[in-house]
């Protein structure tokens, strides 16, 4: 009865550079070609600023020469996949008060190279812990990883 309306698809990541790079050697480049082949907008470097009254998209993206251009999509729909920030106030606050027996395992302990299998590991591990230790466990902290040694070097270095 209604004809459907031809949609555009806009794919947006925060980190600059290739979309998708993180992807398998041998997949990566079918899929960015793929999404090219079906109309997919493509743009990297985004910082989410707002969704204002009309769920317009207000973001700005940073160019290859440093520059910042502010941009708006008027779209139907925001479909979010944001990825993980590390974010473990609530753990650190409840073990500085009165629960000694709180960790923090996969992406809110590190982010950085969050995958499924560090975060089963890392889950796995703890429950192994309070299986064996009972209450009076030792306290559990998840192996450091290559990545989150380098972080905690750096931010300690630049981000007083």
């Amino acid at each position: 009865l209604f004809p459907k309306k031809k949609k555009t698809i806009h794919l947006l990541q925060r980190k600059k550079g290739v979309l998708g790079k993180g992807l398998g050697k041998t997949t990566g480049w079918i899929v960015r070609a793929e999404l090219r082949k079906k109309g997919v907008n493509m743009i990297g470097g985004c910082k989410y600023d707002e969704v204002d009254e009309n769920g317009n998209l207000h973001f700005t993206v940073e160019q290859k020469d440093g520059t910042k251009e502010k941009r708006i999509l008027e779209v139907d729909h925001i479909i979010v996949c944001a990825g993980q920030e590390s974010d473990n106030w609530l753990a650190k606050k409840l073990k500085e008060s009165s629960s000694p027996h709180v960790y923090t395992i996969g992406g809110a302990s590190f982010a950085g190279e969050l995958d499924a299998k560090r975060a089963i590991d890392e889950a796995s591990r703890l429950a192994a812990k309070v299986e064996e230790y009972g209450p009076e466990r030792p306290p559990y902290e998840p192996e450091s990883t290559l990545g989150s040694k380098m972080f905690d070097i750096v931010s300690k270095k630049f981000l007083k």
